[in-house]
């Protein structure tokens, strides 16, 4: 899995690396995989987007919207607000407009990184990240 490379990216670079996430749901794969993004983004507007986004990984299947609103709960999230923003979808083209730049780019599948422009795909370990990083931080 990345996430606890990306984990530890954040850890040791922090302060000179910048982690933006885009969402690419693999409906096909995953059924629940947009609404997941969505519920990420929802959170996101709470500041718990990381929080939920790693909760959604470890449990993988159950991410139907009744599991996502439990696992805002768990969270301590305002549900509410967090429900409404589920039901009424308001992250629905952002996302899109992610898959659509996705596309663009030549992704084909989930994980891929792009360090300053240069592609990795697949859940790299820590140390292939650590060169690529060092390297740009080199050519700053």
């Amino acid at each position: 899995a990345l996430q606890p490379t990306l984990e530890r990216v954040k850890t040791e670079y922090a302060g000179r690396v910048r982690l933006v996430f885009r969402h690419f749901p693999l409906t096909g794969i995953h059924p629940d995989a947009w609404r997941a993004a969505e519920a990420a983004a929802c959170a996101g507007e709470q500041g718990r987007f990381w929080d939920l986004h790693a909760l959604m990984f470890s449990e993988q299947a159950a991410l139907s919207a009744d599991d996502l609103r439990e696992k805002a709960g768990r969270l301590d999230m305002d549900t509410a607000a967090f429900g409404a923003c589920l039901d009424d979808r308001r992250h629905h083209d952002a996302i899109h407009a992610d898959v659509d730049a996705g596309l663009e780019a030549g992704i084909e599948g989930t994980p891929t990184l792009f360090i300053n422009g240069r592609p990795v795909v697949g859940a790299v370990p820590f140390e292939a990240l650590a060169a690529l990083i060092d390297d740009e931080l080199r050519r700053r």
